[in-house]
């Protein structure tokens, strides 16, 4: 949706807030609230998930409405979500 949302990477550890730019605010979410967080890990496909489970590296279904971990892409600045 073109959403500017802020990542804090540390440690491993990755959290998403919403942003004061961000048009996610009509989803109830107000500027700084935390939208998503957990541990950044490589899922066995190859893109990066923010997981709660060691074990989310080996789902068949990510990302989007599939209710398994978020997907981010550094590089085209993306996270899929529903």
């Amino acid at each position: 949706m073109g959403d500017e949302v802020i990542v804090i990477l540390k440690d491993g550890h990755i959290t998403l807030k919403v942003s004061k730019n961000s048009n996610i605010l009509w989803m109830g979410a107000a500027s700084g609230d935390v939208i998503e967080e957990g541990t950044l890990r490589k899922h066995q496909s190859g893109v990066w998930i923010i997981s709660n489970d060691e074990k989310d590296v080996s789902l068949e279904e990510i990302g989007g409405c599939t209710g398994g971990p978020t997907v981010i892409d550094f590089d085209k600045q993306t996270i899929e979500m529903c």
